[in-house]
């Protein structure tokens, strides 16, 4: 990701020489990368924010979104009650060599104006649940 932005900034910096524009532009991705990662919320603190029908909504979405989406099909969710809401895209899915079905996904949320992005993976219990795996 940095390439990319130092490419970007290079481009919106001008870069003049190497030596200064290489200084310039890491400044700059710098900084960018540093608002970037600032911006989103840790999801466990706003899972912590959420309501019981929040959850209750989010977690129905998350199943929803492992048991019958293809890769890169999201599924939202939102609660017009709290005004949160969230969505799950599933990203790969895999056996692992124990023979456990598990899909590597991507969970965004934004509860009380604040965004949060996780990346996790779940497998399926033997009961048929889906657990985060460790």
């Amino acid at each position: 990701m940095r390439n990319v932005l130092v490419l970007l900034c290079c481009g919106l910096a001008g870069c003049s020489t190497i030596d200064n524009g290489f200084k310039q532009v890491k400044q700059a991705a710098t900084g960018l990368v540093e608002r970037i990662d600032t911006a989103f919320a840790d999801p466990a603190e706003l899972y912590g924010e959420m309501s019981d029908g929040d959850v209750e909504l989010a977690v129905a979405a998350m199943r929803v979104a492992l048991e019958t989406r293809p890769t890169a099909q999201t599924v939202d969710w939102n609660n017009d009650t709290t005004g949160n809401q969230g969505s799950f895209t599933p990203r790969r899915t895999f056996i692992t060599d124990r023979g456990v079905f598990c899909r590597d996904y991507d969970e965004r949320l934004l509860v009380g104006g604040r965004d949060g992005m996780v990346q996790n993976t779940a497998c399926r219990s033997d009961d048929g649940a889906w657990t985060w795996a460790s």
